[in-house]
């Protein structure tokens, strides 16, 4: 039988096969903007031509899974003939799910693993221990992790001993990818250019150009300065999907500091927000979710444990999940824990080489155990027991690394329940259950009870007779005489029978005695029950007087306010009368004041028209007069002109004459 291994994340889906590689697709169906009818699933996302403005239907909201036909989709399409061709007559499935799973959200996947799909065996488990079970795997000498899962909707952080889940110290942040991802979307849409709409852009510029900062002050002094000064600040290139298919950062030798680039490229300049955004894993109460950051966490959840534990815990740290791929991430979560751990205590962060695929990895591992087999739930237990079943296996399976006789003796309880449930007995022996220990003790108690009363136990083999084949009494003191010889056999036999009637009228006596001490018991006992009785009943009454008289004061109480509120009423509906009647009398005088208004106005723009003629009849006649004497003014200047050149010729002609 073979074995898929599918690590079903809130963004990711990492699947394959035990004895195969690992395949991280997309768990969540795409819709783009210019073909909105058709909807893509998982890895469809390369068939998208532009995939700017992505609309995301996803099915985990904060981390649990909620949209069932969203991902009965996905599943569908990994299962089907496209990608995995699971065979599900010949298939087991190892399945994660969050910490503190909702038992509907477990019973749904159930029913769709084993009604469905009818695979043929299925174990539910956290992300956390198949981390931890890789990592003991690798690291047998260690007897504790915690293991840091920081992924797309939250953060867990979950300590093991031993391979056991200690659930005192788990601890989750409300603070993941998706988180990150919006909170660069507002800025970016605040400071330069509108991207609410571009989640996937964002997020590849988030994963190409962010890094956790180890002096977060000291990088906010550098993003402050200008130019080439400013080692933080970054130009990415967006993608337009025709040249560009895929976004990336420019060099920082091919930069343009002073002014605006003549490519036609569109850039996005990026400063403080390639360590501010990453800050919030550490820092959440900077954007106000009032929470512990991740080093914080750590430290408390270890704390939680016991003393002797804490220093293995402290030298057992390990990071999972997409957001520890940030640059710097585990130097600064080993700074912060270093500086708040004792110092007597080591500490060690492991970073794997690839912690998205980790606890997919732990799966595969565990998938070839050979113990596997006695850690899955069969569909013929499903069918048998129910949902049941499944509960007691996951809980089992939380002691990963632990020794095979836990594996085996949860198989053997279930085994006893099954034969319990069918009717069938069970030859082997068992241990006795705290139930068993429980009634013997009390059982015991009895028979000390009737030890006392009827005699001690040496008494009782003395006076008890042992009884031959032939059905005869015979008592053990004398059963090795009786073999010596057959004369002595009746006097032997009349001597059993007197000391068969003695012990008789002995039991006999013994019984009367039992029965009149048991009368005597159940007689104090029925009086000690007619006591309480009548105490409780005395009791009940006075609380039930208690009860009515608190009742009818509530009561009381209530009809005053329904009085006091239906006179409040009664105001109301006056003022608010009394208000209709003068808004009434207002909206009379605003209509008369505005017909008074409309007569003026008309009046006015009556007026306006005949001042206007009569402005036009008395300027034409003005013009005309103007005329009039303009052209008298000119008559005698050429009177005068005419005039001073005829005297000035007689002058001449004088002159001339004389």
């Amino acid at each position: 039988m073979t074995t898929l291994v599918l690590d079903s994340g809130a963004y990711t889906a990492k699947i394959g096969y035990s004895h195969e590689k690992v395949s991280v697709i997309p768990n969540c169906q795409f819709r783009s903007k210019t073909l909105r009818l058709k909807t893509f699933t998982a890895n469809q996302l390369d068939e998208i031509k532009d995939p700017s403005g992505l609309f995301y239907i996803l099915p985990f909201q904060k981390g649990y899974l909620v949209n069932w036909d969203v991902q009965r989709k996905v599943w569908d399409h990994l299962f089907g003939k496209e990608m995995f061709k699971v065979d599900f007559a010949d298939t087991s499935v190892v399945i994660t799910e969050p910490y503190f799973n909702f038992t509907s959200i477990q019973e749904s996947m159930n029913e769709i693993l084993f009604e469905e799909y009818q695979f043929q065996a299925a174990l539910r488990i956290n992300t956390g221990s198949l981390s931890a079970h890789r990592y003991f795997q690798e690291n047998n000498s260690e007897l504790c992790c915690i293991v840091v899962d920081t992924g797309f909707s939250f953060t867990h952080i979950a300590p093991y001993c031993r391979g056991r889940k200690m659930k005192d110290g788990i601890c989750r942040i409300n603070v993941g990818g998706k988180l990150l991802t919006n909170h660069l979307k507002e800025i970016i849409s605040y400071r330069q250019l509108h991207v609410m709409d571009e989640t996937h852009v964002i997020n590849q510029v988030k994963e190409d150009v962010c890094y956790v900062s180890q002096d977060f002050y000291n990088d906010m002094e550098i993003a402050q300065l200008k130019g080439e000064e400013n080692l933080v600040m970054r130009d990415y290139v967006l993608p337009d999907f025709s040249s560009i298919k895929k976004g990336f950062c420019k060099p920082r030798e091919e930069m343009n500091f002073t002014g605006k680039y003549k490519t036609g490229e569109q850039i996005l300049r990026l400063n403080n927000e390639r360590f501010a955004v990453p800050e919030m894993l550490f820092h959440p109460s900077d954007i106000g979710i009032q929470e512990m950051g991740i080093p914080e966490a750590l430290v408390n959840s270890i704390n939680k444990m016991p003393e002797e534990m804490q220093p293995h815990f402290y030298k057992n740290i390990v990071l999972t999940g997409g957001n520890t791929l940030f640059p710097g991430f585990r130097d600064r979560v080993y700074k912060e824990v270093r500086a708040l751990a004792p110092t007597e205590f080591q500490v060690s962060v492991v970073l794997p080489q690839n912690p998205i695929c980790y606890s997919w990895e732990g799966g595969k591992l565990l998938a070839e155990n050979p113990d596997f087999e006695e850690m899955v739930v069969t569909r013929e237990d499903y069918e048998e027991n129910g949902h049941y079943i499944c509960e007691e296996n996951s809980g089992a399976c939380c002691t990963l690394v632990a020794p095979k006789i836990s594996f085996l003796r949860v198989r053997r309880t279930n085994q006893l329940r099954k034969m319990a449930s069918s009717g069938r007995k069970q030859t082997k022996k068992t241990k006795p259950t705290e139930d068993a220990t429980d009634l013997q003790a009390f059982d015991f108690n009895i028979e000390e009870e009737k030890k006392g009363l009827s005699g001690s136990d040496d008494e009782a083999r003395e006076e008890t007779p042992i009884v031959d084949k032939l059905g005869k009494k015979r008592s053990a003191s004398t059963f090795e005489e009786n073999d010596l010889g057959v004369g002595v056999g009746n006097e032997v036999q009349t001597m059993l029978e007197k000391f068969g009637a003695d012990i008789s009228k002995a039991m006999q006596a013994k019984r009367k005695r039992l029965e009149a001490f048991t009368k005597s018991s159940l007689k104090g006992s029925n009086q000690k029950i007619e006591q309480l009785w009548k105490t409780q009943h005395n009791q009940r009454q006075k609380l039930t007087q208690e009860y009515s008289q608190q009742v009818f004061s509530v009561l009381q109480q209530w009809e005053t306010d329904v009085q006091k509120s239906e006179e409040q009423e009664e105001k109301l509906n006056n003022l608010f009368r009394q208000q209709q009647k003068l808004f009434q009398q207002a909206r009379v005088v605003q209509s008369q004041k505005l017909k008074t208004i409309k007569e003026l106005y008309e009046q006015f723009v009556k007026n306006m028209e005949e001042m206007e003629k009569s402005h036009e009849v008395f300027l034409q006649g003005a013009q005309m007069e103007l005329k009039k004497e303009m052209a008298l003014l000119q008559k005698k200047i050429m009177m005068d002109t005419q005039q001073q050149e005829m005297a000035t010729v007689r002058k001449s002609l004088q002159s001339m004459l004389f």
